[in-house]
């Protein structure tokens, strides 16, 4: 069975603050960094943090979309910059698959900065 592989990219829009907010609350996240405006421009930030999470999450649906029947099964993340609220991310991703498991990993960018580097295990869940 040959390694195979696959190279894509895909673009999120964060959205408001108001947005940003709503989900680190969905997810349970109260962290004020996600919710304080006032206070993180007071920090010489543009406002308030995008969860991680949410740029995750978008990462993994754009796999499983892309990779059909491939799964994210874990991963390693890390957030070199923040992410505010409008920001464009271009994602790029490098997958590699042999058979049932794979590795894919992903990179983000918003105006050339590195705002999350990723890898993750894949695993065949069918087909």
């Amino acid at each position: 069975m040959a390694t195979e592989s696959k190279s894509w990219t895909a673009e999120l829009q964060v959205g408001t603050e108001q947005e940003i907010s709503g989900y680190a609350k969905s997810i349970g996240d109260d962290n004020v960094i996600h919710h304080d405006t006032a206070l993180m421009q007071s920090r010489g930030f543009k406002g308030v943090f995008q969860p991680g999470a949410r740029l995750f999450d978008f990462a993994s649906a754009s796999v499983g979309t892309t990779l059909s029947g491939f799964a994210v099964e874990h991963g390693e993340m890390a957030f070199p910059h923040p992410i505010f609220a409008h920001d464009r991310i271009t994602v790029e991703f490098k997958a590699t698959y042999r058979g049932p498991v794979g590795k894919v990993t992903i990179h983000a960018y918003t105006n050339g900065i590195l705002v999350m580097e990723a890898s993750a295990r894949l695993s065949r869940i069918v087909g």
